[in-house]
């Protein structure tokens, strides 16, 4: 079990590493920051934003702990719908390493689709996953400056859809 954990942080860490390193460079067309790449898209299960209703950790004998954060899929992007109540479940060691949802958190998530344990976690970890304002921007920190910048949520989800087709 402890070295399932270890291998799972190695892991999360690398992929935000190297996810980070690209992060700085501008994307073409758009004046965007480059976000993500269209590998990191295409890794993505269920792309989507939402508002957190629940978080719960749940722990069973046979299984590693987990934390279940239960969503109102809002603008559904890839792999859900909008208006869905959907249950994601994350290893509970992702919580322990700062990666926290708070009731009421308007949230923008780029998730790896389940695995055999039902499982799944941001798609290159914390770059996989972006706040929201209340008027639906996403909130993005991308380096160049120490003020985030707001993103139209359709504006970001274009760049999405462009990212699949490049």
């Amino acid at each position: 079990m402890a070295f399932f954990r270890l291998l799972c942080c190695v892991l999360a860490l690398t992929a935000s590493l190297s996810a980070e390193i690209g992060m700085r460079t501008p994307a073409p067309r758009t004046g965007l920051p480059r976000l993500f790449s269209p590998k990191q898209v295409r890794s993505a299960g269920m792309i989507f934003s939402g508002t957190v209703l629940n978080v719960a950790h749940l722990s069973a004998p046979t299984s590693p702990p987990i934390t279940q954060i239960t969503f109102k899929v809002e603008s559904a992007i890839r792999g859900t719908r909008s208006g869905q109540i959907l249950r994601v479940r994350e290893w509970d060691g992702l919580w322990n390493l700062g990666e926290h949802y708070n009731v009421g958190q308007h949230v923008l998530l780029f998730l790896y689709p389940s695995s055999k344990l039902g499982l799944t976690s941001p798609v290159a970890g914390a770059l996989g996953r972006y706040q929201m304002d209340r008027s639906g921007h996403v909130i993005v920190h991308d380096g160049s400056s120490a003020r985030p910048r707001l993103i139209d949520l359709r504006t970001f989800t274009a760049a999405i859809r462009r990212a699949v087709r490049n």
